[in-house]
């Protein structure tokens, strides 16, 4: 039987063992690296080196023995640390200098960025280049052009063709332009402003410059009219020295000139027309009229004329007229009236058909009046009385019918669109009463004949 101390020496050891049992069940062997360190094998997984493997199996053999109470003495512990820990710290070592390779060009990476920019631009600009290759060097074959164009400019001054010019000028134009000048200045009623011409040549051209008392511009003391009449009377002359006679333009030549200028104006263009085509666009009624009164007198009633007008026609601007198309007579209004009749057009309103036919019998009232009754003595595009037509009027046949025409008339200005009437009175344009006073012009306008 075992005494006291040995049986305490007994559970010392047990409790010892257990102690050792308790720590080596703490060691971990199952290590594994949840990274791939060491790469992927076929299905995927991650590979664990041959060296984790076997230090976990030796390991958890050791943990087995000890836990079982089963060591052998003739087979110690034996764990090489030393191998693993080498074999680690090379698997290490490898791994940091890789991280320091990675690091060192996470850091470079901007610059590397810069400059691959730098190059991508580089051959972006070289493919450009490339494209406008030809266009490159036609310019540097100009600049060259230019370059001794420049070396040698004095050989190509233009001072002696200016004085030649300027000679050749003061010769053979000066005189004879300022001559014509002046002429062209009284035929537009403006004798009265000295003008002073100061002739010169810029690169061989001829330059006339205008002055007043030979200081002043023409814009510091005239009017825009005085201006206009002056350059009128210059390009008049320069028309004169010109001997090729080709066709002019005028656009609106009477622009801020008075009445009485405006005439001497259109009787200067029908002169210059008997010695080329003249072609004259303008909003004025003055000139148009007095070129159209001019036309019918000598010496230009012979001359070869066309006057037009430009209207709007159903909504499209420019549609050119005769203009002596409208004032031929009667026979034209008479014709739209009947037109708004034959046949009548029920998609418009009566009213606006009633209108536009009473405005149609409004002018071919004011026509007959002037052509018919009158005969043609007082005219709206004519500035004289034709004495010689008044004697044809007839007076007693006037006296017949002039209440009635007069009745019409009113009842057309008040129906058309240029007029309103108060709405009270509620008397709005029909087609009944289009015909009723059509028919009483008609009969009336018979009466009097052509």
């Amino acid at each position: 039987m075992l005494n006291d101390k040995t049986q305490e020496q007994l559970s010392n050891a047990k409790s010892e063992k257990a102690a050792i049992q308790a720590k080596i069940a703490l060691l971990e062997s199952n290590i594994t690296f949840n990274s791939d360190v060491f790469g992927i094998d076929d299905s995927q997984k991650i590979m664990q080196p041959n060296e984790i493997i076997s230090y976990n199996e030796l390991l958890n053999k050791h943990k087995r023995l000890i836990a079982d109470g089963t060591i052998d003495s003739s087979k110690p512990f034996s764990l090489d640390y030393d191998k693993y820990i080498n074999f680690f710290s090379i698997k290490r070592d490898a791994i940091q200098a890789q991280l320091d390779v990675i690091k060192a060009a996470l850091d470079n990476i901007v610059s590397q960025e810069n400059e691959l920019k730098s190059t991508i631009a580089e051959l972006k600009d070289r493919k450009l280049l490339n494209s406008k290759f030809s266009e490159i060097s036609g310019a540097i074959i100009n600049l060259k052009v230019i370059e001794r164009l420049n070396k040698h400019k004095n050989k190509l001054s233009t001072n002696s063709i200016s004085r030649k010019t300027s000679e050749a000028r003061e010769e053979l134009v000066k005189h004879n332009f300022i001559d014509i000048f002046h002429k062209e200045l009284a035929h537009l009623r403006k004798s009265k402003i000295k003008v002073d011409l100061n002739f010169g040549t810029v690169k061989g051209s001829s330059r006339v410059q205008q002055k007043i008392n030979a200081n002043y511009n023409l814009s510091d003391i005239l009017s825009e009219g005085e201006q206009k009449a002056i350059a009128l009377a210059e390009y008049l002359t320069e028309l004169q020295l010109d001997n090729s006679h080709s066709p002019v333009i005028f656009d609106d030549p009477v622009n801020s000139l008075d009445h009485h200028v405006i005439e001497d104006v259109a009787k200067r263009l029908l002169l210059l027309s008997e010695q080329r085509q003249v072609l004259i666009c303008t909003h004025s009624v003055i000139l148009f009229n007095s070129l159209m009164h001019q036309c019918g007198q000598p010496p230009f009633n012979t001359l070869d004329k066309k006057f037009y007008n430009s209207k709007n026609q159903y909504g499209i601007s420019g549609y050119i007229v005769e203009a002596d198309e409208e004032i031929n007579g009667v026979t034209e209004s008479i014709k739209a009236i009947n037109k708004l009749f034959n046949p009548i057009d029920k998609t418009r309103q009566e009213e606006d058909i009633a209108a536009e036919g009473f405005a149609h019998l409004r002018a071919a009232i004011e026509l007959c009046v002037e052509n018919k009754i009158f005969r043609q003595t007082v005219r709206r595009y004519k500035k004289n009385i034709m004495l010689s037509a008044f004697v044809k009027v007839n007076g007693a046949l006037l006296d017949t019918h002039k209440y009635m025409l007069n009745d019409i008339y009113d009842r057309c200005c008040g129906y058309i669109a240029a007029h309103s009437n108060p709405t009270e009175i509620g008397d709005r344009p029909t087609l009944d009463a289009l015909t009723t006073d059509f028919e009483s012009f008609k009969a009336i306008n018979t009466s009097f004949k052509d």
